[in-house]
């Protein structure tokens, strides 16, 4: 409830500086989460490759 509060707020609100604030902190969870993905899709496509490595030893 608090975040649709705040959103309707946010469309509401007349302050340009508000507005101007808010954008940049989305800006920048949105890099800062498009970081993170990137970084744990590399770590996941490790994990992955050792895990067929080690069934095509087995002959799993």
């Amino acid at each position: 409830m608090a975040l649709r509060n705040r959103i309707k707020a946010l469309i509401s609100a007349t302050d340009g500086q508000d507005l101007v604030e808010y954008t940049l902190m989305l800006g920048f969870f949105v890099l800062a989460s498009a970081a993170l993905y990137i970084r744990m899709s590399d770590n996941i496509d490790r994990l992955w490759q050792g895990i067929t490595a080690r069934l095509a030893e087995t002959g799993g």
